[in-house]
């Protein structure tokens, strides 16, 4: 199976920018109007707002956004495309939405362990808190030494620096891992893998 091209988070001018045009907080459900999590909407991308590095509730687009916040228990949903969505710090709850959507913790300051069949909260690491992932496909993990596990569907995982554990798990699963001695377990199905220096049920 050839690899799947997934956008990268590095930086993003429409996530990462400060921004005057929202306020923190969740906010009421305005009858007729768009919720995330069932929480009313403090930040909308389709609006030009960003997040502003408190507790938001941010809504994306129908296009493919790249999405990052920052400290703060935030509420994120990515809507339609093919997302990019990391949530920083705090307990964050995070739905990737329609497309092929990715979650990342590229810029934790600690490795991360992170399950994509876990649907309920996870400790994904002592930085990141408790994070709550819905609909997404692809996961893509911290510089440090993270444990990343994909799900039954066919999966993409990028394992970046660090001595990282991957395990597929079912599906056709593509795996690219960086630098450091990084041990790769495909999973029961056809899958590919690169940069691994231990592999495990991979051609």
């Amino acid at each position: 199976m050839l690899p799947r091209r997934i956008p990268l988070v590095i930086v993003s001018t429409l996530a990462v920018a400060s921004a005057t045009l929202t306020t923190s907080g969740s906010a009421p459900a305005t009858a007729g109007g768009p919720t995330c999590f069932g929480a009313g909407i403090t930040v909308n991308l389709g609006l030009g707002q960003h997040p502003t590095g408190q507790r938001d509730v941010i809504l994306g687009t129908a296009g493919d956004d790249v999405i990052f916040a920052f400290r703060g228990d935030d509420l994120i949903c990515g809507m339609g495309g093919h997302d990019t969505i990391q949530g920083g710090g705090g307990d964050d709850m995070i739905d990737g939405g329609t497309g092929a959507d990715q979650v990342s913790y590229g810029t934790s300051p600690k490795a991360v362990t992170v399950s994509l069949a876990i649907s309920g909260p996870q400790l994904t690491g002592g930085a990141t808190g408790n994070d709550t992932l819905v609909g997404f496909e692809d996961l893509s993990g911290s510089p440090y030494d993270d444990t990343l596990t994909g799900d039954s569907n066919g999966n993409y995982i990028r394992a970046r620096r660090g001595d990282d554990t991957v395990d597929g798990a079912a599906g056709q699963d593509t795996i690219t891992a960086s630098l450091g001695t990084d041990t790769c377990d495909g999973g029961p199905d056809a899958d590919w893998a690169r940069g691994c220096e231990v592999l495990t049920n991979v051609p």
